[in-house]
Formats: C-alpha cells, structure tokens, sequence
C-alpha cells in the first residue's frame, strides 16, 4: 500500500471519528448531566409505589454516580473510573436479576406489585 493511501485512509478514520464522537464533553456538563439523572432517580424512586417503578430509580442513581466516575476518570490515564464504572455495571445487572426475581415471586404469591400490599413476608397458618 502506499504511503499517499495509507494517509488518505487515516484521514477518513480521523474525521469519522472526529464526526461520530466528537470533541471531549467538558466535565462541569457531565456532572450537571449525572445530577439531573441522579434528581430523576430519586423523584422516581420516591414517589413510584411499584416494585419495577423502584427498580428503575435505582438503575438512575447507579447510571448518574457512573457518569460521574467517566467524567472525573477522562483525563487519568490509568482509567480507574472506567473500571470502577464496570464494576458498578456488573453490580447493577446483578442487582437487578435479584429484584426482578423477588418482585416476581411476590407478584405470584400476592397478585399484586404496589409496595403498600406487602405488609407480611411470611404465610399465615
């Protein structure tokens, strides 16, 4: 290949990415953007009366404290936000498997999913 279309390849490469991406989010907007998230999260999280309604703030306020750590970590260059934001996923899916499996069995027991209805856990006799 020569060395006129390897330069002319990485040129469509640089502003392909240039256009897809684009430059660098400024980091006081990252934070106004997670705190917004993270104020949606706990309105929903406290007004919701159902458990899925509840689940979904919690996936909000997990979202904004990784937006957080994205935004803090862009400059470092060892990306220990990037892995610690990982970890946070790995904890919500997890998170959320539990909840949607608890939230399902006491729908099946109780018929019902507002959170005002479970009362008691355990079965009368």
């Amino acid at each position: 290949m020569s060395s006129s279309r390897k330069d002319d390849i990485f040129l469509v490469y640089f502003y392909l990415k240039k256009l897809l991406l684009g430059d660098k989010m400024p980091t006081n907007y990252a934070v106004y953007l997670s705190a917004f998230v993270f104020c949606v999260g706990l309105a929903t999280l406290l007004t919701k009366r159902n458990l899925i309604g509840i689940l979904i703030g919690i996936e909000l306020l997990f979202n904004a404290a990784n937006i957080n750590f994205i935004a803090f970590s862009a400059n470092d260059t060892a990306a220990q936000g990037h892995i610690f934001s990982l970890f946070v996923i790995v904890l919500a899916t997890a998170e959320t498997a539990i909840g949607l499996a608890i939230a399902y069995l006491l729908y099946e027991h109780l018929k019902t999913d507002e959170i005002t209805q479970f009362t008691q856990l355990k079965e009368e006799e």
